[in-house]
Parts: structure tokens; C-alpha cells; sequence
């Protein structure tokens, strides 16, 4: 308290819950999550969001800031749980920034270890991934780690999608706009092929490499 009129809802946290099902309601307006961590199971409403804007997908698990209030029907009483923002769980929301910072100390121009470098450089198995990954999707318009969650195969970070994207618009492969961590991608008209080594960031990456190989510094 204080609450009621004129004073906003408590929020309230529900941390490291999987997704057990997802089911549209009202053609397709709202969504009913069904929520579980440990033996606990919970039914959750999702307002206003349709099952394509739902960027998570059963087997997920996710941190949920949420209302609650009372039903009562039929004299019964019970807790209605709405969820007004969800994420990734802290565990792999923390996973998601330290790869993704890499990639940013990268387009910062600053020199980056062995490690970082091995972090976001690709594999074409990986282009391939991704590209398949966003002709399946048609187009994404939302967060980058959300992204990396689901094309995930655990072998792409999330900073390694960010800088294959990159690479991907440099190849006229896909059209692309940043801004900050949330990412609007489609693939572009071109059915041309592509060198990928050919993309600057991706030479670019690759002679910083070759610098620390020779130098033998590995800092």
C-alpha cells in the first residue's frame, strides 16, 4: 500500500519460469502462458499480444514482471496473474551482454584478445544458420539476444549474430537497421551469389587475428 485509485498496481517478479504451453485466446489477441519452476505451476495472462509478436517459445525460460489480482466466480476465489514484460532469465540474459559487448568493443575499433575474437569470428555453417534462420522468420523486428534465443543451435552468441548480420548487410544479403540492442532484419532481394570472405568486417576481423598470430600476443 497505498493502492486503489489514483496508485499503480504492485508489480511483482516471477524469476526462472519455463514456458510449458502458449495458448492464443480471443482469435488471437491475448495469450494464456502456462508458467513452471520446480514443482510449481502457474497460468499467466498476456494481453494484447498475438502469438507471432510472442518472441518466446515453449521451453523457454523467462523472467516475468507481473500483477495480481482476485478473481471470484461461482463464490470461488483465485489469483489472477497478468503479465505486463517478460525477458530471458538473468542466467542467460547475462551471457547475451557479455557476448554482445565484444562485438561492440569491436565496431568501437578497440583491439580485441584472442578470446573476444574467437567469440564473434563465424563459420559459413553459421552464416547458413542465420540466413535460414531469418528467410524462415521473414522478418524480425525486436531485440538482438531475443533473436539469438530463438535461431540459438548454443553454438551462436549473441555477439557473433550481431557482427553476422553485419556482414550479411555489407553482402546485400539482407536489409538491416540498429538501434541499440533492437534489430529490424528481412532478407534482401539478391539472388546474386555472394563471397562471404568478402565482407569488410569480416576482413577486418580477420587481419586483427593474423596481428596478434604475429605478434604473438595474445593479451
Amino acid at each position: 500500500e497505498p493502492f486503489g485509485a489514483g496508485n499503480p498496481l504492485p508489480v511483482f517478479g516471477l524469476y526462472n519460469m519455463k514456458i510449458k504451453a502458449i495458448t492464443p485466446l480471443s482469435s488471437n489477441k491475448h495469450l494464456r502462458l502456462t508458467l513452471a519452476r520446480g514443482e510449481t505451476e502457474l497460468t499467466a495472462m498476456m494481453f494484447s499480444t498475438s502469438l507471432e509478436e510472442f518472441p518466446f517459445s515453449v521451453g523457454d525460460t523467462i523472467d516475468a514482471a507481473v500483477t495480481l489480482d482476485i478473481n471470484e466466480y461461482m463464490f470461488a476465489q483465485s489469483v489472477s496473474i497478468v503479465i505486463k514484460d517478460c525477458k530471458y532469465s538473468c542466467s542467460q540474459q547475462e551471457k547475451y551482454i557479455d557476448s554482445y559487448r565484444i562485438y561492440e568493443k569491436f565496431m568501437r575499433a578497440e583491439r580485441l584478445t584472442l578470446g573476444e575474437i574467437n567469440e564473434i569470428m563465424p563459420t559459413r555453417e553459421e552464416f547458413a544458420i542465420v540466413y535460414r534462420a531469418i528467410q524462415r522468420i521473414k522478418k524480425w523486428n525486436g531485440s538482438i539476444d531475443v533473436l539469438c534465443a530463438r535461431i540459438n543451435d548454443d553454438t551462436v552468441s549473441c555477439g557473433r549474430l550481431a557482427f553476422i548480420l553485419r556482414c550479411m548487410r555489407q553482402l546485400g544479403l539482407i536489409k538491416l537497421s540498429e538501434e541499440g540492442c533492437v534489430y529490424t532484419a528481412e532478407l534482401a532481394e539478391n539472388k546474386e551469389k555472394v563471397d562471404l570472405d568478402s565482407a569488410k568486417a569480416l576482413i577486418y576481423l580477420k587481419n586483427m587475428l593474423k596481428d596478434i598470430i604475429i605478434k604473438g600476443d595474445r593479451f
